[in-house]
Parts: C-alpha cells; sequence; structure tokens
C-alpha cells in the first residue's frame, strides 16, 4: 500500500481535522444509567490511520466503553470495557457483540483476534468499589 501513502496521509488529515480530539457516542440511558463510548484521537500519524493497519507495532486507537449513574453530567465515570487493554498484543482485534445485564452487573462480549468473525466470549462482573472504582472480574 505504499503507492498510496500519499492519498492515505491526505485523507487521514481531512478526517482528522473534522473530528474532535476527544470523541464519545450519544449517552444510551438504561434505566438510571447512562452507557456510552470514548475514545482519544491521536494527532499523530504514524498511528493507526482508522484502523486501516493491523501491525502490532502500531499503536491502536479502540473504544473505551464506560458508563455514569443517574446524571451523567455530575456523575463519576465507570471504565467498564477499554478496548484498547483487550487489544494490547494482537494483531488484529475486532469487538463483537457487546451486552449488559438487566441489572446492569454482568457485562457479556465477544472479542475476535484471527479476522474469521469467530468470537470469544467473556463475561465480566461489574462492582464499584469502597473508593468508587470500577471493578471488573472476568470469566472466560
Amino acid at each position: 500500500m505504499r503507492h498510496t501513502q500519499a492519498l492515505q496521509d491526505q485523507l487521514y488529515d481531512e478526517f482528522s481535522g473534522r473530528v474532535g480530539g476527544d470523541d464519545r457516542s450519544p449517552y444510551l440511558q438504561v434505566d438510571n444509567w447512562y452507557y456510552y463510548a470514548r475514545y482519544v484521537l491521536h494527532n499523530n500519524k504514524n498511528l493507526n490511520r482508522l484502523r486501516l493497519f493491523t501491525r502490532s507495532d502500531v499503536e491502536k486507537e479502540y473504544s473505551v466503553h464506560c458508563r455514569k449513574y443517574d446524571n451523567p453530567d455530575h456523575a463519576m465515570e465507570q471504565v467498564i470495557l477499554d478496548e484498547n487493554e483487550e487489544a494490547k498484543g494482537e494483531d488484529y482485534y475486532q469487538l463483537g457483540p457487546f451486552e449488559v445485564s438487566p441489572n446492569h452487573n454482568l457485562l457479556a462480549y465477544g472479542t475476535d483476534t484471527e479476522g474469521n468473525e469467530r468470537f470469544r466470549y467473556v463475561t465480566l462482573v461489574i462492582f464499584i468499589d469502597k473508593l468508587g472504582n470500577s471493578v471488573a472480574e472476568q470469566f472466560p
């Protein structure tokens, strides 16, 4: 893809110029919880340009899935899944199905690290410790 490098740079500059440095999805309210995904766009052109490359030596930019309780403008953010952490050491990473349980204490999701869309499913138990930190315990 070296022959398209100039076009890649031009497209990357145009896309990154239209997106703010920090971006997030709209809130999805379920009961008293507000769920959303966010990511930080880096201005370093050597980073993974909109996921066109899948080399493990390139820093990847994936979504961080979060939630807030009761009031999204004033509540503390709880990170329930950081795709960047999940993707570390992988040449390829894609988040598959993603579902929070009705009582908001479990998170089930699938990941594909081969590119064949055969997802490995994981269940997390999500709870808040005494210091207010979101803690997740993983069960494969």
